[in-house]
């Protein structure tokens, strides 16, 4: 067992894909499970396609070679449109990163994508950018719901706190 394991970490270390997925879960465990506790289906689609970062924003589509695509930049003009941009640099959203990050210190993606309570916070974050045009039926939830945002039967809300 203790071998299988051994050669396991090996493979992942060594694997020369999938590298967004190793900067972002150097040492894979069961944990890694725990940050989609709590989330409805498309939350969690949501968060792996940030995590792996194939998804649906301008640096993936160009690389995929979508038409109509003829540059990764974004919007804002300050560089390539990823994850990491959206979430933590792009100007075009900095009012929306104040809201639902706060103005505290820094915090880099890799704790954005792997502590519980700020995955909840970014998966809001790239909802309300209106970015991710396949989830825009999913996220149009009746006024009630929204209060209510990623519980699963009254475990969690989306941004961490539980219900009494």
């Amino acid at each position: 067992m203790r071998q299988t394991k051994a050669e396991w970490r090996n493979n992942w270390e060594m694997e020369t894909r999938g590298r967004t997925t190793f900067k972002h879960t150097p040492c894979p465990t069961h944990k890694v499970l725990r940050i989609h506790h709590g989330l409805k289906k498309w939350q969690s689609a949501i968060l792996i396609q940030m995590r792996t970062e194939k998804i649906g924003i301008r640096d993936f589509l160009w690389k995929r070679k979508v038409p109509g695509l003829d540059d990764p930049g974004c919007d804002c003009g300050e560089g390539r449109q990823t994850v990491g941009h959206v979430l933590m640099r792009c100007r075009k959203y900095r009012n929306l990163r104040r809201r639902e990050f706060g103005r505290g210190g820094r915090i880099d993606l890799r704790a954005i994508l792997n502590e519980p309570k700020l995955v909840t916070k970014a998966i809001r974050f790239m909802e309300q950018t209106h970015l991710l045009g396949q989830f825009r039926s999913c996220c149009t939830a009746r006024r009630d719901e929204v209060e209510h945002w990623g519980e699963t039967e009254g475990t969690r809300t989306l941004d961490g706190y539980q219900e009494r």
